[in-house]
């Protein structure tokens, strides 16, 4: 009888905490996206010599990859900037974009009535809707609803934009 008051003494406080929840610390996303990063730059570079590492040093986004997640084996679905750019900002196949995952000499066709493009979440849009201040820099076009069609129209007017 002594062993059961024992128990039930330890397990009723802990009661008091099972309906306790802490505020999970959401984590900083910095998200890097190159049209041909390379084996030969930055952090990549330390394992490769000659590298552009003895010309250009890139100290802050070195630590940045030390602290943070670097990926050695990643693939992409296509090896052209523009529909690799769009797969990854939808989470599809680059052919199941439609026509404004490809760029032209115009652009991209990102008004044409093909394209589920338009429709489809994009991942710089899911951020922003979960509260996170998401900025872009040059070539985005793909990333959100909100930026407009021409990644062409876009590239080089201004140095970020915030949505």
């Amino acid at each position: 009888m002594n062993f059961c008051k024992t128990i039930l003494a330890y397990l009723i406080p802990l009661t008091a905490f099972v309906n306790c929840t802490c505020a999970a610390e959401r984590p900083n996303i910095l998200f890097f996206f190159a049209d041909d990063w390379g084996r030969y730059a930055s952090i990549y570079a330390e394992k490769d010599k000659p590298s552009l590492n003895d010309v250009i040093s890139t100290p802050n986004i070195d630590r940045i990859g030390r602290e943070g997640v670097v990926f050695e084996n990643a693939f992409v679905p296509v090896a052209s900037c523009s529909p690799c750019r769009a797969s990854l900002a939808t989470g599809r196949y680059f052919w199941n974009c439609g026509s404004g995952a490809f760029l032209n000499s115009k652009g991209s066709n990102w008004e044409g009535h093909d394209n589920p493009m338009k429709s489809l979440p994009k991942f710089g849009d899911l951020l922003r809707d979960s509260g996170y201040f998401v900025q872009r820099s040059r070539k985005t076009f793909a990333f959100t609803q909100s930026h407009s069609n021409s990644a062409m129209k876009s590239f080089g007017k201004v140095p970020y934009e915030r949505y």
